[in-house]
């Protein structure tokens, strides 16, 4: 159970900084708008990763109401598949994030 949330944090962390990491690629062709969009949504994915991970009660009822298949195991297995798919589109910083996600996501979330 601790490996898992040691996992679960380190994978959030690597998904909030896919789009810090983006922006250093440009800001002005029409690829790089599409990928920053992209690594925005992985950002907000990572996010909602670490807001789980924390238990910090108010944040675990507003997920729980709101997201509450984020509470089962095949529901947050989905959201890191989710998760990792738009990591690996989001070019290639999201590589690495997208890669592990995967392999967090195959550990068993």
């Amino acid at each position: 159970r601790q490996a898992r949330h040691l996992a679960n944090v380190a994978n959030s962390a690597l998904l909030l900084l896919t789009f810090p990491a983006s922006l250093r690629g440009g800001l002005l062709s029409g690829l790089a708008l599409h990928r920053l969009l992209t690594s925005a949504w992985v950002s907000g994915f990572g996010g909602m990763l670490l807001m789980r991970e924390l238990s910090i009660p108010p944040v675990r009822r507003w997920l729980n109401q709101h997201f509450h298949f984020l509470s089962t195991t095949s529901g947050s297995t989905a959201f890191l598949m989710c998760a990792a798919t738009m990591a690996l589109a989001s070019g290639p910083v999201g590589v690495v994030a997208g890669a592990a996600t995967l392999a967090n996501a195959w550990y068993g979330a």
